[in-house]
């Protein structure tokens, strides 16, 4: 019967492992792609897309936007939404940069699935 049982916990622990391995790949792959779109929503890659409005350049406003959207595998950002808004001017300015951003970057990469994202954006002066 002991050795019944140790065969049983041993069975159990290469069960366990084994389907933790599998797991932990599967992990690494998804959170390869997540960092991907982080990457390809970086300050670096998209700040220059977002152009503080010359409207109100004389006020020296300084704040976060934060705006959350969809983007389909085809590469085009739909639902976009408003979260946190410093004014219209600076809403104009996302929807601009959005579309603009949509239309150079997004496009010649790679999309696997569609996704929500939320994108802070720092407007300084």
């Amino acid at each position: 019967m002991i050795k019944f049982f140790r065969f049983l916990v041993l069975f159990i622990n290469f069960l366990i492992l084994d389907g933790s391995h599998v797991f932990c790949n599967e992990i690494k792959g998804n959170s390869q792609g997540v960092d991907n779109i982080k990457q390809m929503f970086s300050s670096q890659s998209i700040g220059e897309f977002f152009v503080y409005p010359h409207l109100i350049k004389d006020y020296s406003l300084s704040g976060i936007s934060i705006v959350e959207f969809s983007v389909a595998v085809d590469g085009t950002i739909n639902d976009i939404e408003i979260l946190k808004s410093l004014g219209q001017p600076f809403d104009d300015a996302i929807f601009d940069g959005l579309n603009t951003f949509a239309a150079d970057k997004i496009n010649q990469s790679y999309i696997a699935e569609g996704f929500r994202y939320r994108l802070p954006i720092f407007f300084k002066n």
